[in-house]
């Protein structure tokens, strides 16, 4: 069985920081548009070998456009 993902860069077009929370994590607002460039991601998989995962990289890496691959990638598996 093969499952195929896509996904979409994004552009934060406006961040507010809210405050510290008592888990020391900050509680944010933002807002985020699409842009017409897209990671693809492929699992093939059989239950008795395990997978193959394979990454098309689209979005570069560090271009701050919110790349989530390695998330998309945990959401497969």
């Amino acid at each position: 069985m093969e499952v195929y993902e896509k996904d979409s860069a994004k552009v934060n077009v406006c961040l507010n920081v809210l405050g510290k929370r008592t888990d020391n994590f900050y509680e944010m607002e933002m807002l985020m548009t699409p842009v017409d460039l897209a990671d693809l991601l492929r699992q093939s998989s059989d239950v008795s070998c395990g997978a193959d995962i394979y990454i098309e990289k689209n979005i570069p890496i560090a271009a701050g456009l919110g790349d989530g691959s390695s998330e998309r990638l945990e959401g497969v598996l």
